[in-house]
């Protein structure tokens, strides 16, 4: 009898040993959802100064060549690259300071409207040469290396052409126009 009890008992402990062990156990399946938010990358402008070639007195019937060379980085002046002319005044390169949210290149266009800048509050139209082509030239490269969320620089330049033919009245003018910097990720 001790020994069909032992028995006994040997196969209730391997029973419950295979059933604790999972052997029986039937499977699960568990659905979880898989989330994420996805947000557009803005750049932000924080600050912007105008490109600024100072005051120019030029030699009458020459034409007269002005540059702000800010490829490098910020122009401190405007020098004379053709002709002559006297340069005073407040003279520096333009600015554009950018913010992006992620680290990138950026792409940088420069546009002058008409290529060119005019005599402002005047029905005569005069204008002076300010190529877009120039300015992307004297400006900061394109593309541009950022880090995120840092702010980074572009440097507005260009090359202005005061034309041999400018009539009297068009001295002691001032002269506007617009630069448009366009800046994108790359």
């Amino acid at each position: 009898m001790k020994k069909s009890f032992l028995s006994f008992c040997a196969a209730i402990l391997l029973t419950g040993c295979f059933y604790s062990s999972g052997l029986w156990a039937a499977p699960i399946n568990v659905t979880l959802d898989a989330n994420v938010t996805v947000t557009k990358a803005t750049l932000n402008v924080s600050a912007e100064e105008d490109l600024e070639f100072g005051e120019i007195i030029p030699k009458p019937g020459e034409e007269v060549q002005i540059l702000v060379n800010a490829k490098e980085g910020a122009a401190t002046e405007a020098s004379l690259k053709k002709g002559h002319a006297t340069l005073t005044g407040n003279a520096h390169s333009g600015l554009v300071k950018v913010t992006s949210p992620i680290a990138c290149q950026l792409s940088i266009t420069y546009a002058v409207a008409g290529n060119q800048i005019t005599e402002s509050g005047s029905s005569n139209n005069r204008t002076l040469e300010l190529q877009s082509d120039d300015v992307a030239k004297y400006s900061t490269k394109s593309p541009l290396t950022v880090q995120a969320d840092t702010e980074t620089d572009i440097h507005i330049g260009g090359l202005l052409t005061i034309p041999d033919n400018l009539q009297d009245d068009g001295f002691d003018e001032a002269y506007t126009g617009t630069i448009t910097v366009s800046v994108d990720y790359n």
